[in-house]
């Protein structure tokens, strides 16, 4: 063989190597981009986790039904967000466990905080609605009433 035959040879094998090189520097640096994308979904599901501790906290407040509503929605939006980073991660090879135990934790948080909500609006947000309303018409009855009989007692001379 010459030594031109062996230079070619040479050559096309380096040639070969650096793209071998450059598909695997490529494919790491995809990796790594969808990984720093992963790390920007965690940052937007602490945001979320944090609107739904505020819409919490001013409901608690003000006792304004608007707030659970927000809550509902902010709700919707962390496990719509969840089910995105749960397939990303998993077609990353990362592992989802943990993943699938913050879904029921969110879950059991999300149904707790909804029944408080139902319960606050079924007792009454306000002294004009439901149970406490019934409750302070039932006494403004009730006053009416003593103050009549207290009245009539008070013209039969007892």
């Amino acid at each position: 063989m010459k030594i031109k035959h062996k230079l070619l040879s040479l050559t096309m094998m380096s040639v070969v190597a650096l793209l071998a090189v450059m598909a695997a520097a490529w494919n790491a640096e995809t990796r790594l981009d969808k990984m720093h994308r992963q790390l920007t979904a965690v940052s937007d599901l602490e945001v979320i986790l944090l609107n739904l501790r505020r819409n919490e906290k001013d409901f608690l407040a003000r006792m304004d039904p608007k707030y659970l509503s927000r809550f509902e929605n902010n709700v919707a939006a962390f496990n719509q967000k969840l089910t995105d980073f749960r397939a990303r991660s998993a077609s990353l090879g990362l592992e989802t466990g943990t993943i699938d135990k913050v879904k029921t934790a969110m879950q059991a948080y999300a149904n707790g905080f909804s029944n408080l909500g139902e319960g606050y609006q079924t007792l009454g947000l306000t002294t004009d609605q439901a149970c406490e309303a019934k409750c302070n018409a039932r006494a403004k009855r009730s006053w009416r009433q003593l103050k009549t009989i207290l009245c009539w007692k008070a013209v039969q001379g007892c």
